[in-house]
């Protein structure tokens, strides 16, 4: 979440599905003009500045071992923009998951994943450090986390 003057955001995408695979493309662009905070690690982040943009483009892919046993992987690459009256900022974030995850019933499926994120030409603002949705940021540029799942859908 971010706070601030007018915000703009739109996006498209497309799936093409082939045999037991599928591979995926999603572009979103959001723009937020006279940013007065984001929302970082469960709190709201103070960061003053006249506008901050965001592209995000995404590369995704899942293949069918079995009816049960998928595997899927995507890459995310996000530019960002950040203007202020002290600085001109461009960070980028590289960010890639890969999952296995088995179905027990149609209901019920264990999952093993892993995300791995690196940002770079954030400056020294560490609203800019690495940090995965619904997880303390890192004191730096890496973050890793590894997820062990069950989920049961009533």
């Amino acid at each position: 979440m971010i706070t601030g003057a007018r915000e703009q955001i739109w996006g498209l995408g497309g799936k093409y599905s082939f045999g037991a695979s599928s591979v995926g493309f999603v572009w979103t662009h959001s723009a937020t003009d006279d940013p007065t905070s984001v929302f970082e690690g469960g709190n709201l982040v103070p960061l003053a500045g006249s506008s901050l943009r965001f592209d995000n483009f995404e590369i995704n892919g899942r293949y069918f071992v079995t009816r049960a046993l998928s595997l899927a992987a995507s890459y995310t690459f996000t530019d960002g923009h950040f203007d202020s009256a002290s600085a001109d900022l461009h960070p980028k974030w590289h960010e890639s998951i890969a999952q296995a995850d088995y179905s027990f019933s149609k209901r019920t499926d264990v999952y093993l994943e892993g995300l791995y994120q690196v940002v770079t030409g954030g400056g020294a603002d560490d609203v800019f450090n690495a940090s995965i949705f619904n997880v303390p940021p890192s004191a730096d540029n890496r973050q890793l986390l590894l997820v062990v799942g069950l989920r049961h859908v009533f």
